[in-house]
C-alpha cells in the first residue's frame, strides 16, 4: 500500500497544500454544502468561498507525479473606501487558487483519483445550484460556436475576444470554434448549414444585430425543433446591448455589467446556466421574421437606425442623434390595433400621427434603456408604448428618463400591455425607420405576436 497522507477520496475534508497568496500552506479543504472551506488544523475556518462563484475547474499536471486542482473564481469584493467615498458595491473579481494534490510516496493515479473525484464534488454541487446547466460539464468539456461581427459597435470585437474572452473561456473548461462574419448575413448563412451534433452551444461577440442573423438563420431551418435545446448567448461588445443587459438584470448582476459588460456577459456562457426567453413573430407582407427583443417604428428606429454613421462612438451616438431628431421631429400616419393582454378583442385605436409606437418584451433595449421595468423573461408580455401629440419639451422628458423607466409616466406617453398588435400603413411602406431587434425592415403591414417557440439563452 502506498505510503501516502489522507490517502482516502473520502472528500468530507482533506489536507491540500494551497499555492494561493491567502492560502499559502497546507490546510484542510472542505466542501460544505453550496461553500468551500479552507481551515487550519483546528478546523478553524479561514477562508470561505460560494461555489456558486466558481466558473472553472481544471486540473493541470507537473514534471512530477503531483498535479494541481486550478479553481477559477470570481467572488464578490467587499465593500470598499476609496478617495473618500465607502462604497457598498460588490463586484466580482478574478480570483484564480491553486491546490496542490500528492505527496511525498504518491502515485501519478492516485493524485489524478483524488483531483477528478474533487472537481467531480465542485460540478455536482454546481449542477445541483443550477438545474439548468449543461449535464456535460460533469464528464467532458462543452464545445461552443462563437461568432464575432468584427464591426460591430467600435469595431474591436476581435481584440476583444482574444485579450478578455478566449483565455478565460478556455480556463473554464470551454472548447471553443471560432467564426469571423465577412459581410451581412454571413451568419446566417452559417447557422442553416451548421452541424448541431458537433456544438453545445452558439454564443456571438458584438451586440444585437449578429444575435438577431444568428437566431432567424436558426429559425428558418426545417430542423430547428429537433435543436431547440441548444443554448445561445451574445458576449456585449456592440453598440446596441439589450438582451445582454436584460439578461444581467434579471439575474441580480446589474452592477457587474455596468461596470464590466464583456466580463459579465461572458461569466453567463462560462456558468452554462440557460434560461427560456420568448421569440416573437413579425408578419410582414410574404415574409416573418423571429424577434428576441424589440420592435419599433417612429422617433426610437430613427435614432438606431440614422446614428449607424456615427457607430464609431458607440452606444454615445444614441444620445447624438436623438437630441437631432428632437429638433427634427417628425410624425408618421398609420393606424395601430392590437388586442390588450385581459381582452379577447382587438382594440384599435384609430388612425393616427405617430410620434412613435415601440414594443419591447425584456427589461431593456440598451444599456441605459429600462423600457419595460416590470418585464420578466419568458413571460409571453408584450410591452406596447406609442406617443401621438408631444412637444419637444416632454419628447426630451421622455428620453432623459429611459434609463430606470420613469419615462412611461409622462402625460404623453400611452403604455399597454399587449398579447399582440399590428401596424398598418395602407398602400404604401411603414414610414420612416422601423426596425427589428434595432434591424431596418420594410413592409406594408406588420403583425407582431408572441411565438408559441421559446429561446435557450446562457444567464447567470
Amino acid at each position: 500500500m502506498e505510503n501516502c497522507p489522507e490517502t482516502s477520496t473520502h472528500l468530507e475534508t482533506q489536507v491540500f497544500f494551497c499555492v494561493t497568496k491567502k492560502l499559502r500552506g497546507p490546510h484542510h479543504v472542505v466542501i460544505n454544502h453550496d461553500v468551500i472551506q479552507f481551515c487550519k488544523e483546528s478546523l478553524k475556518v479561514l477562508e470561505e468561498y460560494r461555489i456558486a462563484d466558481i466558473f472553472g475547474i481544471d486540473i493541470i499536471p507537473t514534471n512530477s507525479s503531483s498535479l494541481y486542482i486550478c479553481l477559477f473564481c470570481y467572488p464578490r469584493q467587499k465593500s470598499t473606501f476609496c478617495c473618500g467615498n465607502f462604497s457598498t458595491a460588490q463586484h466580482r473579481q478574478k480570483l484564480r487558487i491553486l491546490i496542490q494534490v500528492g505527496g511525498e510516496g504518491c502515485s501519478l493515479a492516485h493524485n489524478e483519483n483524488i483531483a477528478w473525484e474533487w472537481k467531480r464534488r465542485v460540478l455536482v454541487v454546481l449542477h445541483n445550484l443550477y438545474p439548468r446547466i449543461d449535464r456535460i460539464q460533469l464528464t467532458s468539456k462543452r464545445r461552443i460556436l462563437t461568432i464575432i461581427n468584427p464591426k460591430s459597435g467600435k469595431g474591436n470585437g476581435i481584440t476583444i475576444f482574444k485579450k478578455n474572452v478566449a483565455p478565460i473561456l478556455q480556463n473554464c473548461g470551454i472548447e471553443l470554434e471560432l467564426f469571423i462574419t465577412e459581410r451581412e448575413g454571413h451568419a446566417k448563412e452559417k447557422m442553416k448549414s451548421l452541424d448541431f451534433s458537433t456544438v453545445n452551444g452558439v454564443v456571438t461577440v458584438g451586440g444585437d444585430g449578429i444575435l438577431y442573423e444568428v437566431i432567424n438563420g436558426f429559425m428558418s431551418r426545417e430542423d430547428a425543433d429537433d435543436w431547440s435545446h441548444i443554448p445561445f448567448g451574445v458576449i456585449s461588445s456592440g453598440s446596441g446591448n439589450g438582451l445582454a443587459r436584460s439578461l444581467a438584470h434579471a439575474s441580480g448582476e446589474s452592477s457587474d455589467y455596468l461596470r464590466d459588460p464583456v466580463q459579465s456577459s461572458m461569466l453567463a456562457v462560462a456558468r452554462g446556466n440557460t434560461v427560456p426567453i420568448n421569440l416573437v413573430t413579425v408578419e410582414s407582407d410574404d415574409t416573418l421574421t423571429y424577434a428576441f427583443l424589440s420592435y419599433g417604428m417612429g422617433l426610437f428606429g430613427d435614432i438606431d437606425i440614422e446614428s449607424e454613421r456615427l457607430r464609431w462612438m458607440g452606444e454615445r451616438r444614441y444620445t447624438l442623434w436623438a437630441f437631432h431628431r428632437i429638433l427634427n421631429l417628425r410624425k408618421y400616419p398609420v393606424t395601430l390595433t392590437y388586442t390588450p393582454l385581459e381582452a379577447d378583442s382587438e382594440v384599435s385605436v384609430e388612425k393616427e400621427e405617430f410620434v412613435l409606437i415601440h414594443s419591447s418584451w425584456t427589461s431593456h433595449i440598451g444599456t441605459n434603456v429600462n423600457f419595460s421595468p416590470t418585464s420578466v423573461l419568458g413571460d409571453g408580455v408584450l410591452h406596447l408604448v406609442y406617443i401621438t401629440e408631444a412637444s419637444r419639451s416632454q419628447i426630451l422628458n421622455v428620453l432623459l428618463s429611459l434609463e430606470h423607466g420613469a419615462f412611461l409616466n409622462s402625460k404623453c406617453v400611452k403604455y399597454v400591455k399587449v398579447k399582440e398588435f399590428c401596424i398598418d400603413a395602407g398602400d404604401r411602406d411603414i414610414p420612416g425607420n422601423p426596425t427589428i431587434d434595432g434591424e431596418l425592415c420594410h413592409g406594408k403591414k406588420m403583425r407582431i405576436k408572441i411565438s408559441d417557440k421559446k429561446l435557450n439563452v446562457f444567464c447567470l
